[in-house]
């Protein structure tokens, strides 16, 4: 399996429990970016040749940690070898409609990256945009979460969201969350991903679980 695309599982897989845990969809779907300088045509090309890959997270039944990976992992691993098909195409196959389409199928978008370009200055573990001065002015989605590695800062989580989405206290909460399943996958991953015990609690009460979904 590519490095690109186990490091998109790793943060997809991450994320897709607090989300579902959020949200009550077990069996939804996350978006997720690729770099297409793959090719040797664009290597003396100034750009961002980036494509968005809407890749499904199966959270289904009672499923550990480890359990969650390795989906994430093959359905990662299969999309990465369609890359290249426009995500437009992919929503216009599906049957939607392209501004709805896309309003509606790229709401979460999970990456991970070292030696990311954000502010030097950002010194919390974890930190908000809102609070930071991001270098960006807007949201593309309702909600991205960036796990970034630096040498030099160490690991941060950043979020990006919508305001007529989220608050700020629900944000940090969701980040927070993630944070703690990070540190209760660095004890081991035999847990079971919806169960509290041996681990804290969710700060927002879940929902009852929902089959299917985006």
């Amino acid at each position: 399996m590519a490095r690109g695309s186990r490091i998109m599982a790793s943060a997809k897989s991450n994320g897709s429990p607090v989300l579902a845990r959020y949200t009550g969809v077990r069996d939804g779907a996350v978006t997720t970016p690729y770099s297409c300088r793959d090719r040797p045509e664009a290597d003396r090309l100034v750009g961002a040749f980036i494509n968005l890959l809407i890749v499904r997270a199966d959270l289904s039944g009672d499923p550990t940690y480890l359990q969650v990976l390795e989906r994430v992992r093959d359905r990662t691993a299969a999309d990465f070898e369609h890359h290249d098909l426009p995500v437009a195409e992919v929503i216009e196959a599906l049957g939607h409609e392209p501004a709805a389409g896309r309003r509606d199928m790229l709401r979460a978008l999970f990456t991970e990256e070292d030696n990311p370009a954000v502010p030097d200055e950002a010194e919390e573990i974890l930190r908000s945009e809102m609070v930071m001065d991001p270098p960006w002015h807007q949201a593309e989605r309702d909600f991205t979460l960036r796990v970034t590695h630096d040498a030099t800062a160490g690991t941060r989580i950043i979020v990006t969201y919508r305001t007529s989405a989220y608050t700020a206290a629900r944000v940090r909460d969701i980040a927070a969350d993630y944070r703690d399943l990070l540190d209760r996958i660095a004890a081991g991953t035999s847990f079971r991903v919806f169960d509290d015990r041996g681990g804290p609690p969710l700060r927002v009460v879940s929902p009852p679980p929902v089959v299917g979904g985006t």
